[in-house]
């Protein structure tokens, strides 16, 4: 993310995998950055590339097969540099520009309804590792690893469930080759 905004578009392509041939394409509105799939995999969650400091870029919702563009979910602000997606059909999304100084990264939960709201419980503090996200299979927890690598940057594991995320840091590694630390 420098050098100046993209100036690029970008598309979303349906394969046939039997022939290798673009079946279906989808032009879409602004340039893109990372693609995830809905747990049932009707949807697409394609990230906008933020062009504007002043307008952040949307999570683009795409229907599945027909590669039609159903809406596009808001970011509160940046654009969504990594996302994954929660068990129950949430997007766990980093966004670059969204924290208290440029070019840092905030992590919040987008519901496909468009509500959003942060990833990690207020009383935790900020996110000592922000950059990338990922969520178990299982649902019961997420991971924070650093944008940059470094001799302090590394990963963070945060509780998750049903009905809440990020309650709970239990482990954090500043990098490898380093002993699991607890979260209390």
């Amino acid at each position: 993310p420098t050098g100046g905004p993209p100036k690029a578009k970008a598309q979303v392509a349906a394969i046939d995998t039997t022939d290798r041939k673009v079946v279906k394409t989808l032009e879409l509105k602004e340039p893109a950055w990372q693609m995830c799939a809905a747990p049932d995999g009707k949807v697409l969650y394609v990230s906008g590339i933020q062009t504007d400091p002043k307008s952040p870029a949307g999570i683009m919702v795409v229907e599945v097969p027909t590669l039609a563009l159903q809406t596009t979910l808001q970011v509160p602000k940046g654009w969504a540099y990594s996302m994954s997606v929660l068990k129950d059909g949430r997007l766990l999304v980093a966004l670059w520009g969204a924290g208290n100084t440029p070019n840092t990264i905030a992590v919040e939960v987008i519901e496909p309804s468009g509500r959003n709201f942060p990833a990690v419980n207020e009383s935790l503090g900020a996110l000592s590792n922000n950059g990338h996200v990922g969520a178990t299979p299982d649902g019961k927890h997420y991971v924070t690893s650093s944008h940059h690598p470094g001799p302090n940057n590394g990963i963070d594991v945060y509780t998750s469930s049903e009905t809440t995320v990020g309650d709970k840091k239990i482990a954090s590694m500043t990098r490898a080759g380093t002993s699991l630390v607890t979260g209390a």
